[in-house]
C-alpha cells in the first residue's frame, strides 16, 4: 500500500504584521485552524520580502516577533509551520550576504516572485548564479505568468529553477490545461500553495480540492514538496 505523501501548502501569509496578508495575531491562528480543518499537514509561511524596501535582517526580526505573539497563545488546530519568504526576484539578488536568511528554515530553498515586467538578461543570471551557490529555487505562482509571458517561465525552468503553483488557478480551464501539460512533460513543478492572505474559505477549499483538477498529479508534486521540505525547521503549536 503506497504511503501518503503529507499535504504541504507551499505559500501562504499567514504571519502577523509582516506583510500586508494577516493583521493580527488572532487572524493568524483562524488561518491555521482553517488550514488543520482542511486536512493540511504542513504550511510554509512565506511572507513578502521586498530587497528594495527592506534588510533581510530586519524583515527575520518581524517574522520572530509575530512567532513570539502566536506562541502567547493555545493553539489547538495548526498544522506544522515551516517558515521561509516569497522574496521578489531582483537583479543581483544573489550578492546578498544575509539571503539564506529568506530560505526555508534549514533547507537551501527559496521561493522566488518573478516580477510584473517583462524578464530581463539579468533577471536569468540571478537565478543561475544562485542555483551555481547551491540554493534550490522555487518560483512562486507560475501561473500568474504563464499567460503573460510562458516563453519567460519554459527559460526560468530550462535553467533549473522549479515552480510553485497557485491553487486556485486551476479553476480558469486555459491555466490548468497548461499545468497539466507541463505536469506531463517535466518534473519541474514541485509544490502546490494557497496563498492564503487573510481567512478565506472558498478561496482555501480550492487549495484543498486540488486533487480534482490535478488527480493523480497532486500526489507527485506533493512527495516532491516533501522532499523540498527534507531537514526544514518545523513549529509545532
Amino acid at each position: 500500500m503506497a504511503i501518503r505523501s503529507p499535504v504541504i501548502d507551499f505559500h501562504s501569509h499567514i504571519l502577523s504584521r509582516v506583510d500586508h496578508g494577516c493583521a493580527s495575531t488572532e487572524e493568524s491562528i483562524r488561518q491555521l485552524s482553517l488550514m488543520r480543518s482542511f486536512g493540511t499537514d504542513i504550511a510554509v509561511a512565506t511572507s513578502h520580502f521586498y530587497p528594495h524596501i527592506s534588510t533581510a535582517n530586519d524583515f527575520t526580526r518581524k517574522v520572530e516577533r509575530a512567532l513570539l505573539r502566536l506562541r502567547d497563545y493555545e493553539i489547538t488546530s495548526s498544522p506544522k509551520l515551516c517558515i521561509g519568504a516569497e522574496v521578489l526576484l531582483c537583479e543581483n539578488l544573489c550578492s546578498m550576504s544575509d539571503l539564506g536568511s529568506l530560505c526555508i528554515r534549514g533547507t537551501r530553498v527559496i521561493l522566488l516572485e518573478l516580477p510584473l515586467h517583462q524578464l530581463r538578461e539579468n533577471h536569468y543570471d540571478t537565478v543561475e548564479e544562485l542555483i551555481s551557490m547551491g540554493y534550490t529555487v522555487v518560483l512562486a505562482h507560475i501561473d500568474r505568468y504563464l499567460k503573460r509571458y510562458p516563453e519567460s517561465v519554459k527559460n526560468m525552468l530550462d535553467i533549473g529553477a522549479l515552480a510553485q503553483i497557485n491553487a486556485d488557478s486551476l479553476g480558469h480551464i486555459g491555466i490548468r490545461r497548461t499545468i497539466l501539460d507541463l505536469l506531463a512533460k517535466t518534473d519541474r513543478i514541485c509544490a502546490v500553495g494557497s496563498d492564503l492572505h487573510g481567512v478565506d474559505d472558498k478561496l482555501y477549499k480550492k487549495f484543498a480540492t486540488a486533487d480534482k483538477h490535478l488527480r493523480d498529479h497532486l500526489q507527485t508534486v506533493m512527495a516532491r514538496s516533501a522532499r523540498l521540505l527534507e531537514g526544514a525547521q518545523t513549529i509545532e503549536f
